[in-house]
């Protein structure tokens, strides 16, 4: 039998008393988007990972800062081919890699370290480049439609949704989104005026000399489309818009809501069933004096069922400084109402 001294037992118990505390962790990490996703290189058409910061009662956190890092080789870049993006999580706790680009075929692996509160969380998300649409709907054949839901915690969080060997639901629906000449998603037949609704979160670092805005935009964005015959045609707009900044470094500016909401100008929706855009601009004045900003909201998805699945981008261009550019990308899923 071997005994242990009395220092040693106490100085285990301290030990093992403190790695069950880290292994709780008041914060975690749960990606929303991007998980086992497969980017088309061809098509510049990648998954941007989207995460929550939670805390420990699933409450979501905003102000944490993030970062996403492509790790190994140049598999996939960030907005202005960057390997490393850091942003701030917005009033819902969340954070999209924005301007994600696929770059060589294979496996992408993409770290992200969340820091709230003095304490850093991190998650990992994999994803899969291919070249073409076409091999893109022959994994999702592979594999077939019922994998797992792709949402993984980290540092101590549990998982929004179990990861299957295969392709998630969610990287399915993104296929048939990109898929060429129909592979995945069918030609449908839909009744005229067949309202479609979905939110979306953006959010965008803005860099005014020498300091810093982190603003977060939230909406509902509605389509309504006509019957669906090769080509669709339909009209767009952006309701429930708010605007809120979440973080600031410059001097006078508040944090808090901004205004009384955001919005884009209405506009028509063309392309085809696996295709469809909508792309609406305006120019406003900035809350930085002098500064005017071109503001551009695209939306390119595609429709399978009573769903359409696809992406929304907003890029900001300020007058000034130095001709400012701020990109922001979110998934959406629009549901037939």
């Amino acid at each position: 039998m071997i005994r242990l001294a009395p220092g040693l037992i106490a100085s285990l118990l301290v030990f093992t008393a403190s790695t069950a505390v880290a292994q709780q962790g008041p914060f975690k990490i749960v990606v929303l988007a991007g998980e086992d996703s497969v980017n088309v290189i061809q098509q510049t058409t990648a998954v941007a990972p989207l995460i929550e910061v939670r805390d420990r009662n699933n409450v979501p956190v905003p102000g944490a800062m993030v970062t996403f890092a492509v790790q190994g080789g140049k598999a996939a870049a960030f907005q202005g081919g960057a390997s490393t993006l850091t942003i701030a999580t917005n009033a819902a706790g969340q954070a999209a890699a924005t301007g994600f680009t696929p770059m060589t075929a294979g496996a992408v692996n993409i770290s992200v370290q969340a820091t709230v509160q003095g304490q850093v969380v991190t998650a990992a998300i994999s994803q899969v480049n291919v070249m073409t649409a076409a091999e893109a709907a022959a994994a999702a054949g592979a594999t077939g439609a019922g994998s797992g839901g792709g949402g993984t915690g980290a540092a101590g969080g549990g998982a929004a949704g179990g990861t299957g060997g295969g392709l998630s639901v969610t990287t399915i629906g993104i296929i048939g989104g990109v898929a060429a000449a129909g592979a995945v998603v069918g030609t449908q037949v839909l009744g005229s005026g067949t309202v479609f609704r979905g939110t979306f979160a953006l959010t965008g670092i803005y860099n005014f000399g020498a300091c810093a805005r982190t603003v977060a935009y939230a909406g509902t964005l509605v389509i309504e489309l006509d019957s669906t015959s090769g080509s669709i045609s339909g009209r767009a707009e952006i309701r429930d818009g708010t605007e809120n900044v979440i973080a600031s470094t410059c001097s006078g500016a508040a944090v808090g809501p901004v205004g009384t909401g955001w919005g884009m100008p209405d506009g028509p929706v063309t392309g085809t069933v696996s295709s469809m855009t909508f792309e609406t601009r305006d120019n406003i004045q900035s809350l930085q004096p002098g500064v005017r900003l071109d503001r551009t909201f695209k939306f390119l998805g595609a429709l399978s069922d009573s769903t359409i699945t696809g992406q929304v981008d907003m890029v900001w261009i300020a007058s000034t400084p130095n001709s400012l550019i701020v990109p922001m990308r979110s998934p959406i899923t629009l549901q037939k109402q």
